[in-house]
């Protein structure tokens, strides 16, 4: 398989290879074939978007209101979908890789949740803050910050008229 050929030369040149994968089961075939020395140097980059949703999504008193008991393994249109991909990687590998956040958080103007609000500039400021705000201990829905979450990097940040989705427009 593709990715686990060009893991393979990564590690070969003393690198470690990032996966991305877009759930469980793809993960899952990625990694069952992949080799010792790949899953040793493995990184998980992880698309970790808010949508509308707050940080502590799914496990917000909306939500479970609407819908008790929801997890990020039923739903992971959030931020903390990491648990549900950190728990994908240690089912294929028997560990958790490092994590990072290549590219999540809030965008502007969404609003594909019509239960909460759309994402305005006051909004999207206060969400990025309790984003950020988790790497000083506590994820958002309060468990302790596990050791393999590295980094929350943010979608976007600068862009053109076109782009509303960015931080800042030009």
């Amino acid at each position: 398989q593709m990715w686990n050929a060009a893991a393979e030369r990564v590690v070969g040149a003393g690198g470690y290879p990032g996966l991305q994968s877009m759930d469980a089961d793809e993960t899952q075939a990625i990694l069952s074939v992949a080799s010792p020395r790949v899953r040793e140097r493995l990184w998980f980059a992880s698309h970790a978007y808010l949508s509308n949703h707050p940080p502590d999504y799914p496990y917000d008193p909306r939500n479970q209101q609407d819908h008790p008991g929801a997890t990020v393994f039923e739903d992971d249109t959030c931020q903390l979908r990491v648990i549900a991909e950190a728990e994908w990687c240690k089912r294929a590998i028997g560990f958790y890789p490092p994590l990072i956040v290549t590219e999540g958080g809030c965008v502007m103007e969404q609003q594909e949740d019509n239960r909460y609000p759309r994402t305005d500039s006051a909004l999207h400021a206060r969400y990025s803050v309790e984003v950020f705000d988790q790497f000083r201990g506590k994820l958002a829905n309060g468990v302790a910050l596990p050791d393999w979450f590295f980094a929350y990097c943010p979608f976007l940040i600068y862009g053109a008229d076109w782009q509303y989705f960015s931080w800042v427009n030009t």
